[in-house]
Order: structure tokens, then C-alpha cells, then sequence
């Protein structure tokens, strides 16, 4: 019998990745989500959010492992950031325990390494600890390093500026940051979910660290963009930031550009550390920004660019 796995955050960005390859390793899928006109083929549905603990008692009930991806990646203000991200955690964790699921593994952040540097940080930190406290149950918290991929609205503005002629980018070039491609990471929550690894892993696309100029090579060395580009001077975009949070009190609707985020994105070290998690043909960073690139522009969030033509670039460099 397939053991069966409840997960939250089912149809986020990541859950949209992660729900086939649990189907695909064929576990039974039991998915919480907050609206009854959802549904995700060939799961079981519990309607109700992850503050509902008889919704959650449904979502845990008889589950062999709970898979809890559920967080908030923006928030008008901090306590919203906890209220999702820890207080969400701890009753995720409490319904758990109360029904003796043996295993959980929670989807937590590269930043809660670092909780001083934001809301965000400090909230999917505060959720570890959650984790980590409970009682008769096995758990693993796994630490995705910036994840991109299709599907994902938050890095648009970003692989737009890398198909404009001059891109400005927000970073400084001795930046450097850990990756993982969404799919591959869901690749990673399906193994995870099976295994019987507990602690803390930090995972990335098994290339250790990128620096910008790496992620614009990429693109380039894809669809031949961006031209040219500059870095973003810190003290602008934070000025940047901390405009944003103010024009966010007013209109009452959080916003991707804030002061914590362009902390976050200014930090010098994302880079994984420890063992990760070793599995074969990760997707590399070309790969996956090709991919990436090539479907936002099939969905018409990026103008159409023509890929390089790598026969021929080869060809002009044998010349030289």
C-alpha cells in the first residue's frame, strides 16, 4: 500500500512542481487548499487553510507523511509574516502531532539562515523551531536556495531586465547566491518525503554558488541578452525599498520590492552549505533559465527573442 502524503501549499508556485512527482513515485495525495472551486487531479481535497485545526485534523488524518510547503513570500508587515509563517507552522505541527503522522518535512527558506535580514527570514526561522520541537514525530527541514522556474511571477521582473537590451540589476557583482530550479527541488521534496533523513538540509542544483555575472552568461549564452548592464547602486534601491514600503501601507496590498527584500538581495552569501542533497542530473543553471526564459515568453510575460545559435557561435570560435 502507497503511503500517503499531506501537503500543504499545493498550489503555490513549488506545489504546482511538486504535487506530479509525488503522484509520479506513487504516493496517495491529500492537499489542503482555502477554496472549494480548487481542485488538483487525482488528489483528495480538504478545504480550509493551515489556522483551520479541523481542516488540518482532516489533511493529517491516517497520512503516513506531511509535506508542509505553505508559507508567505510577501506581507504588508511582519506580524503578517509570523502569523503564516510561524504561528502557520506551529499548527501545521500541532495537528501532527495530535494525529501520530511519524514523519514531516517542511519546506523552509535559504534565508531562515539568516533572521535578522528580514521579516521573511525571521519568520520561516521561527517556523524551523517548530519543526524541530516536535514530539513523536520524525522531521526534516530542507532549505531551498533561490528557486526560479516556470510558473514563478516573483522573478518576471528579473528575466525581464535579462532580455532587455540594458538590464540594470539589483546586486553587487561580489554577490553570491545558491540556485535550484523549481522542478528540481520538487524532485528533492518527493526523495525527502520517502527517506528517512531527519535534521536540516540546505539544497541548491549541486554547482555550489553563482555570482550575477554567471546568470547573465546564461542568458546571453542562451538568447544572446542582455547587451549590456549595470549594477544597482545599494543606498538606490534601497531608497527603492523603503519607497515601496511606504507607497505598501497606503494602498494596503503587499508588493515583491521592499526594504527586507532588497536586504535579502543584497546580502554578499546565499551560498548552501553542508551535504545538500546529492542526486543525479540536477538542472543546471543554463538549462534551467532556458527553460524558464523560453516559457514566460510562450506566455507572453517576456518579448519573443530568437536562441543563439550555438553551431554557429562554436563554428566562429574555431576560427579565432
Amino acid at each position: 500500500m502507497s503511503l500517503i502524503v499531506a501537503v500543504t501549499g499545493a498550489s503555490g508556485f513549488v506545489g504546482r512542481h511538486v504535487v506530479p512527482q509525488l503522484l509520479n513515485a506513487g504516493f496517495q495525495v491529500r492537499v489542503l487548499l482555502r477554496r472549494s472551486t480548487q481542485r488538483i487531479a487525482n488528489t483528495e481535497t480538504i478545504i480550509g487553510d493551515i489556522h483551520s485545526a479541523k481542516a488540518l485534523d482532516q489533511l493529517c488524518s491516517g497520512a503516513d507523511v506531511m509535506l508542509h510547503m505553505a508559507g508567505a513570500i510577501n506581507a504588508l508587515s511582519r506580524d503578517d509574516f509570523m502569523r503564516v509563517n510561524a504561528v502557520g507552522t506551529a499548527n501545521v505541527i500541532s495537528a501532527v502531532e495530535r494525529n501520530r503522522v511519524r514523519r514531516a518535512v517542511y519546506l523552509s527558506s535559504l534565508a531562515a539562515r539568516e533572521p535578522t535580514i528580514s521579516n521573511y527570514a525571521e519568520s520561516k526561522n521561527v517556523g524551523e523551531t517548530y519543526v524541530a520541537a516536535a514530539k513523536n514525530c520524525l522531521t526534516l527541514i530542507l532549505r531551498p536556495a533561490a528557486v526560479y522556474g516556470e510558473g514563478d511571477k516573483a522573478t518576471v521582473p528579473l528575466l525581464q531586465a535579462l532580455m532587455s537590451w540594458f538590464a540594470i540589476i539589483p546586486g553587487t557583482n561580489g554577490s553570491k547566491f545558491s540556485m535550484i530550479h523549481a522542478e528540481d527541488l520538487a524532485t528533492v521534496c518527493a526523495q525527502a518525503v520517502a527517506s528517512s533523513e531527519v535534521g536540516l538540509r540546505e539544497i541548491d542544483d549541486g554547482n555550489g554558488g553563482h555570482h550575477w555575472v554567471d546568470v547573465i552568461a546564461a542568458s546571453r549564452n542562451t538568447f544572446g541578452y542582455p547587451k549590456k548592464f549595470v549594477f544597482l547602486p545599494k543606498f538606490i534601491a534601497f531608497t527603492i525599498g523603503a519607497l515601496a514600503d511606504a507607497f505598501t501601507k497606503v494602498r494596503g496590498k503587499p508588493s515583491m520590492i521592499s526594504l527586507n527584500k532588497m536586504r535579502e538581495l543584497y546580502a554578499k552569501d546565499w551560498v548552501t552549505r553542508g551535504q545538500g542533497w546529492p542526486r543525479p542530473n540536477p538542472i543546471h543553471l543554463e538549462t534551467g533559465l532556458m527553460r524558464t526564459l523560453a516559457w514566460n515568453m510562450d506566455e507572453g510575460a517576456l518579448p519573443r527573442r530568437i536562441p543563439v545559435d550555438r553551431s554557429a557561435a562554436e563554428q566562429t570560435d574555431m576560427k579565432q
